[in-house]
This record gives structure tokens, sequence and C-alpha cells, in this order.
């Protein structure tokens, strides 16, 4: 007799993930703001597409996680590296952020960048 395939989630990255957001958004902020800390950043594309769009990027201020703030970015898409183009989607954040003097690594873009490509 075969087996029945019961699908299931991951209950622990539900919750997370729920939680994270869920809480309140108190601001809106620009990415180069004083203080801003472990900002998510979420890049959705299609397959062929040459571009990430940005779904959405979140942050906080204060000494811990007192603030949750909607960031402000100076652009819509990030170019999908190619064999052509070798600028990876971390390098293009690196440069754009020095351009407008953010250190990327040091609000935490880089280590909360998601990208969902369906």
């Amino acid at each position: 007799m075969a087996q029945q395939y019961e699908p299931r989630i991951n209950e622990n990255e539900l919750a997370d993930g729920h939680a994270y957001h869920s809480e309140k958004i108190e601001a809106t902020v620009n990415w180069s703001t004083k203080g801003l800390h472990d900002v998510r950043l979420r890049l959705l594309s299609d397959p062929g597409f040459p571009y990430w769009d940005v779904s959405y990027c979140v942050g906080y201020l204060g000494e811990g996680f007192d603030y949750k703030v909607r960031v402000i970015l100076p652009f819509g898409q990030i170019p999908k590296g190619t064999d052509k183009n070798r600028v990876s989607t971390k390098m293009w954040l690196v440069e754009t952020a020095r351009k407008h003097g953010v250190y990327a690594k040091g609000i935490g873009l880089l280590d909360g960048l998601s990208r969902i490509q369906v």
C-alpha cells in the first residue's frame, strides 16, 4: 500500500517569521539613518527576468530592537549577475551603499538579504 504524503510546515520558521512581520512599524527612515541596524531586505524575481524587485526593507533603531522601521532605499530593482556582468547582488548592494555613504554590512543589510525566485 502506498504511503500518503502529508505536507508539513516548519513551525519554528513560521512562528519566527510571523512574529517578525507582526511587530508594529514605528516609522519610515532612509537607509543612511544613524543607528539603523538589523536591516532585512527581501528581493523577488521570476526566472529569466534580469532584475530583482524589492519586496520590502525593514530594520530597527535604538539600542536593541526598540523601534521597527520601514527603510527607504534609493532603488526599487537590483540587476541580477550574469556571465557577462559578473557583479553579484551583494557586491552591487555594497557599491551602491558606498556611493550613498552607507555601510551595508554595518547596518546588517548583507546578513538580512533574502532572495526568492519563483
